[in-house]
């Protein structure tokens, strides 16, 4: 998503995670999956998303659509980021954002973090819903493509 924004909006330099941010940030994600979609393309959108109104958005303007909601506790996202390829970054800004939470201590540069200064939006009408906490990769990726077999006439 920070290579997204870094391409598409041409201001920003470093990504400042303001509501602003986002908004255009995932606003062209969503057209550009619309565009995609509209060419009968298959997309797969992985992104945070945690405003309901971008998933809204993605569903009034893709005439097909299937939201997989995927559930983890903090925690479990903070140690799965370090574990991946240049996540220890991102596993860092949530370690200072609960640092700045708990202190008040100011970190240069370190805007809201989703899920500890932004609150992720559930939505209760998501086609699937799964708590990665509770399932192994392997079969979350099987009860996706399940769910997307089972409801291929209804999106």
């Amino acid at each position: 998503m920070d290579s997204l924004r870094e391409e598409l909006i041409a201001e920003v330099d470093q990504p400042r995670y303001t509501d602003e941010d986002r908004d255009k940030a995932y606003g062209m994600l969503t057209f550009i999956a619309h565009l995609l979609t509209a060419k009968g393309n298959n997309v797969v959108i992985d992104a945070t998303a945690h405003r309901k109104k971008y998933r809204v958005q993605a569903r009034e303007l893709m005439s097909s659509f299937f939201e997989v909601s995927v559930i983890a506790p903090i925690e479990t996202c903070m140690e799965r980021e370090g574990k991946r390829n240049g996540g220890e970054i991102m596993r860092e800004l949530y370690e200072k954002a609960f640092e700045r939470k708990a202190t008040g201590k100011y970190f240069p540069g370190l805007g809201d973090v989703i899920g500890v200064d932004v609150p992720y939006e559930r939505n209760n009408q998501a086609e699937l819903e799964i708590d990665t906490s509770e399932i192994a990769p392997d079969l979350s990726a099987d009860i996706i493509l399940k769910g997307l077999i089972d409801s291929q006439g209804d999106f």
